[in-house]
C-alpha cells in the first residue's frame, strides 16, 4: 500500500510539466524586459550559491581533514 506521502510526491510530480508550461505561459503576458532580468537575477543566484557550496565545502572538508 501507499502511504499518504507516496501519494503526495507522485501528485507533484505528475502537476510538475503543467507548473512549468503554466509559468511559461504567464511570463509571456509579463514585459520581456522584467522576464530577461528575472532570469538573469535567478542565474546569477545559482552560479553565485553554486560557488560559495563549492568554497564552504572545501573548507569543511579541509577542517575535517587537519582534526
Amino acid at each position: 500500500m501507499s502511504t499518504v506521502g507516496d501519494r503526495l510526491i507522485r501528485f507533484i510530480l505528475a502537476l510538475m510539466p503543467a507548473a512549468i508550461i503554466a509559468l511559461g505561459c504567464g511570463a509571456s503576458f509579463l514585459p520581456r524586459e522584467l522576464v530577461v532580468r528575472a532570469i538573469s537575477a535567478m542565474t546569477a543566484w545559482l552560479l553565485l550559491s553554486f560557488l560559495i557550496g563549492v568554497v564552504v565545502g572545501h573548507c569543511a572538508l579541509g577542517e575535517a581533514e587537519n582534526t
